[in-house]
């Protein structure tokens, strides 16, 4: 099974090396913690392998404990980008081919859209198509066994003793969830710890042919999230080593150049190129850069506030990782530029939380003396495991909610009742909504166009921010010109411009249930425009 070998031939050639090993500075309290705490694990590891039992039943629950509960079946269904995904992946369906402008928005018609994501669209629409929203919960369910059952796999792979590896692979089933949802991200994630494990395992072994896989990878990753450009990243940075290793790595022996990685780097660059839109990825990754400001507008772009528990396991884990590597010798330059990279990324947009845990993990999982021995594993806990596992997939689908539950829970937090009062009276647009419930209604009202929506890479950060201000009243917010002639107005009751709009003679609330207000216009103008418009009103 892959990532159950004995140590590689890297690792063997430099047991001989006594500086491989923690460095050993006379004092510090940290270092005597650390030293302990290493010297428990090596413990831990030697003592609990004598039961096959105790380590398949511990490999099958940290496999699948997370899976089994609600929390990850169900909050999938409420993913603010998933309706504008269903809704692309359905005219891709019926048109047979790609859109190369924006169908939805109002301001989309003519502006050219490239739909990097339009096989995962394809995808979770035909999900959903035949399984309605027990489909989509069950993606993201499957999404989570294979990312965790890949992180087990690099751990192990990278030397880790069983139950080592099966306590880091506990610490990031805990933080992936965070991240794990109906976007084509998740696939990001899956196939970077896939190209990651090869290319740690091949950086071991000299580089064989198996690393022409990685071309085949990086460009069905290109096709499906503009994200591929960190798979480029590492496989280029592996490229490097020897020149990382020749300038900053003394008295020890660099890395082996490798002729067969830079073609291999060359074919998946151009790869990359082999998509409907041609250089259209790299365009959009460019309007990003040029666009900083899009960067604070998107909550999952933005910094982690800290202000759940994962943040903290995050931060503990980079700064177990940044403490570990520090104190070996000699220090590898090719990992000082993985974890910076890694956790310059993870703190600046949250969403990479799981690369500083994938980068931080694989830190941790090499032994911290290449001396210590490493337990072979009985055949019957992969077996048993694997059988477990394949239960537990089974009965976490057997046991997901009934689509009328699920639907149920989606009318708590999304439009449900507004969209069927609009349905239901005929209501016709333009529309006015704002950023985080455009993805829903794209996909419930599909002849009324949104004003916005979460596709950042269609509307840039000049329409985003003027959005933004419009519903938080920002000075010069009714001028926004798509509110000026908007003759529906749907919005959360915490928005600002909501309740300035109760008492605002333009418009009449049609529709209130509490979750979201649906406003018709009674009569022309610009909002606010009248002085008798009660604009200080609360509701």
């Amino acid at each position: 099974m892959p990532g159950y070998e004995t140590p590689t031939q890297e690792v063997e050639s430099e047991v001989s090396e006594p500086s491989e090993t923690l460095q050993n500075p006379r004092s510090p309290v940290v270092f005597r913690l650390w030293s302990n705490g290493q010297a428990l694990v090596r413990k831990i590891d030697s003592k609990i392998p004598f039961s096959v039992t105790l380590q398949t039943f511990a490999f099958i629950a940290v496999m699948t404990w997370f899976a089994l509960f609600a929390p990850l079946r169900t909050s999938s269904i409420n993913d603010l980008d998933l309706g504008w995904h269903l809704r692309s992946g359905e005219w891709i369906v019926q048109h047979h081919e790609l859109p190369k402008t924006d169908p939805f928005s109002i301001t989309g018609g003519t502006a050219p859209w490239v739909a990097y994501s339009w096989p995962f669209s394809v995808m979770i629409y035909e999900f959903a198509k035949n399984f309605d929203f027990q489909g989509i919960a069950a993606y993201s369910t499957l999404i989570w066994f294979g990312t965790i059952l890949l992180f087990f796999m690099l751990v192990r792979g990278q030397g880790a003793s069983f139950w080592r590896a099966l306590g880091l692979t506990f610490i990031a089933g805990n933080i992936f969830p965070r991240v794990i949802s109906p976007r084509p991200g998740t696939i990001t994630i899956l196939l970077f710890l896939l190209s990651f494990h090869v290319l740690l395992k091949e950086r071991q072994k000299g580089y064989s042919r198996i690393t022409w896989v990685l071309p085949v990878i990086i460009w069905a990753w290109s096709n499906i999230h503009v994200q591929f450009v960190y798979g480029l990243f590492i496989l280029g940075l592996f490229c490097v080593e020897p020149i990382l290793d020749w300038l900053f790595l003394k008295g020890s022996q660099p890395q082996k150049w490798s002729p067969r990685l830079w073609s291999v780097l060359a074919v998946s660059v151009a790869s990359t190129l082999l998509n409907p839109y041609g250089f259209g990825p790299y365009q959009v990754i460019l309007d990003f850069i040029h666009q900083p400001l899009l960067a604070g507008f998107v909550v999952e772009t933005s910094a982690m506030p800290f202000t759940i528990h994962i943040h903290y396991m995050v931060l503990l884990l980079s700064l177990a990782a940044a403490y570990g590597l520090a104190h070996r010798k000699p220090i590898r330059p090719l990992w000082v530029v993985l974890l910076i990279w890694a956790t310059c990324s993870a703190f600046r947009m949250e969403r990479d939380i799981w690369l500083v845990t994938t980068i931080a993990a694989a830190l941790l999982a090499t032994p911290s003396s290449l001396k210590e021995p490493r337990e072979q594993i009985s055949n019957r806990v992969w077996i048993y495991g694997t059988v477990g596992i394949l239960i537990a997939v089974l009965l976490s689908i057997k046991v997901l909610p009934s689509n009328k539950y699920m639907a149920g829970l989606l009318a708590i937090e999304l439009p449900v009742g507004a969209v069927a009062y609009v349905h239901e009276h005929h209501l016709s647009g333009p529309l006015f909504n704002d950023y985080d419930w455009g993805g829903f209604l794209i996909y419930a009202l599909p002849e009324i166009p949104v004003a916005m929506d979460g596709r950042t890479n269609v509307h840039g950060q000049d329409e985003v921010g003027r959005s933004i201000n419009t519903w938080m009243l920002r000075p010069g917010w009714n001028y926004d010109p798509l509110l000026v002639n908007a003759n529906l107005v749907i919005g959360t009751p915490r928005k600002a411009l909501t309740n300035y709009l109760r008492h605002d003679q333009h418009f009449k609330v049609a529709f209130d249930d509490g979750v979201a207000v649906v406003f018709q216009r009674v009569k022309p103008g610009r909002p606010g425009s009248d002085d008798a418009a009660a604009a200080t009103k609360k509701p």
